[in-house]
């Protein structure tokens, strides 16, 4: 199969088990929980096909550990035979190369890492096609666990599965049962159309069909931003309609599932073609204004996700390595800058780069940005600078004068160049409007400004 196809229908699969939340309302389903989704959901990704970056890495990788796994091939219903070698720790994600697919994903505290490859049909069925378990002597690199499978997978979907030891007053929370959702997934989908369309069935393409209307003289539209459309659970908090019997759903989109994939469910096409498909529709969105002269932002929610504080559904981050994802306090409890139960470790650009690259999004608006400019643990430990971050011993939390993250974001020598917006606040009290540290290139929303507008249009009856 082409390069092309396997990182267009390379996919990750996980159960609806996963999906589980206090909030619902929804029949109680499997595990004694309110069912998120009623049928199971497959999260799927579009492989990265940096071929020139990956070749000589995974061949070298491949070679290091073929004594050892080299043999090793997995079969089964619907599944190609496939060798199983060592892989290599970069990049992170699924990333298809020549002969191959290289699966890498953090995991520090993770004792056992497994990876659970399905066919579609396995998947309606709620089977795993196949399990890959990793050895950590061959398959982990630092805290990285890595595995690269040789041959052919279409409409292959994958997930992880990871062990340890559960202690949530340390902040560990891994249940070997749960399929994970890989953090670098770039398209999340399911065997069913679920969520409501707007009127008339909005979606990208009848959006980007707007697009002539937006531009003219007189109404002088150069900009649209976006409220978040990363792929988020719109059932987090709900209510039901008993006169219509259907629920009302929470479409505000900031609760944020994956940073890499858009909401597919504000896609015509869905889930088909692995999601590749609802990609190439916000790509054809983003194309059409810019053919007009008018930039699109992104609103995007990296303080924080969809799994809540400690009571809340486990997932993707909290059940890979919660204690490094999110701002614990020294019992385990969640800090919560954002006021939406946990606070996340925001901690690399990397997502953003990739909308600005592939998506060709023009800018970004930070949701609560202040708390990336908060130092995220007790010690904190050298960056990627190669200098000690400002705040060593620091309580968690603590707001730092030169946050390596805003720093970082100012001197990629790709997000520098796009629009940055900060919300310079947040919910645990920092006010930063006139002093976020900006770098030179950073705007700010300013709330007051807001406050005042509103007044002044309340005034006029308006």
């Amino acid at each position: 199969m082409a390069l092309s196809q396997i990182a267009s229908r390379f996919s990750f699969a996980a159960n609806c088990d996963l999906f589980r939340t206090k909030y619902s309302g929804l029949p109680v389903g499997m595990g004694g929980r309110r069912a998120l989704f009623s049928h199971p959901v497959s999260l799927s990704l579009r492989v990265s096909s940096d071929s020139r970056r990956m070749e000589s890495l995974v061949s070298n990788a491949s070679v290091v550990g073929a004594a050892e796994v080299g043999t090793v091939v997995i079969e089964g219903p619907g599944l190609a035979p496939s060798h199983v070698l060592a892989g290599g720790p970069l990049p992170l994600g699924a990333t298809a190369c020549d002969g191959g697919v290289n699966f890498a994903i953090y995991s520090s505290c993770a004792t056992a890492a497994v990876l659970c490859l399905f066919t579609i049909s396995d998947l309606k069925t709620n089977r795993v096609t196949e399990e890959v378990v990793l050895d950590p002597l061959v398959n982990k690199t630092g805290d990285v666990w890595h595995v690269f499978l040789q041959g052919e997978f279409e409409n292959m979907l994958y997930g992880y599965k990871f062990d340890g030891k559960r202690s949530p007053e340390k902040g560990h929370y891994f249940d070997f049962s749960r399929i994970l959702l890989d953090p670098y997934a770039k398209a999340v989908i399911s065997r069913e159309e679920y969520g409501i369309p707007g009127p008339g069935g909005d979606c990208w393409p009848q959006m980007a069909g707007m697009i002539p209307v937006l531009k003219n003289e007189e109404l002088g539209i150069n900009c649209i931003e976006l409220m978040p459309c990363q792929e988020f659970n719109e059932l987090e908090y709900f209510s039901h309609n008993s006169v219509l019997g259907e629920n009302k759903l929470n479409f505000w989109g900031y609760s944020t599932i994956n940073y890499f994939s858009p909401m597919i469910r504000y896609s015509s096409v869905g889930a088909s073609n692995c999601g590749l498909d609802a990609i190439n529709e916000f790509k054809t969105f983003v194309r059409e204004a810019h053919k007009r002269g008018i930039e699109v932002l992104l609103d995007v929610v990296f303080n924080h996700t969809a799994e809540g504080n400690e009571n809340g559904p486990i997932f993707s981050f909290r059940g890979i390595d919660n204690s490094t994802y999110y701002m614990l306090a020294p019992k385990g409890e969640f800090y919560n800058y954002s006021g939406c139960g946990n606070t996340f470790n925001c901690n690399h650009p990397v997502n953003n780069r990739y909308w600005a690259t592939e998506m060709h999004i023009d800018g970004f608006r930070f949701d609560l940005a202040s708390i990336m400019t908060r130092g995220c643990s007790l010690c904190d430990p050298v960056n990627v600078f190669g200098k000690p971050i400002e705040g060593d011993m620091l309580t968690t939390g603590a707001p730092l004068n030169s946050p390596s993250l805003i720093e970082m974001i100012s001197n990629d020598p790709i997000l520098s160049k796009v629009k940055l917006i900060a919300e310079a606040w947040d919910a645990g009290g920092l006010y930063q409007v006139g002093s976020f540290p900006h770098f030179g290139i950073w705007s700010e929303w300013n709330g007051k400004v807001r406050t005042l507008s509103h007044a002044s249009l309340e005034c006029l009856n308006l």
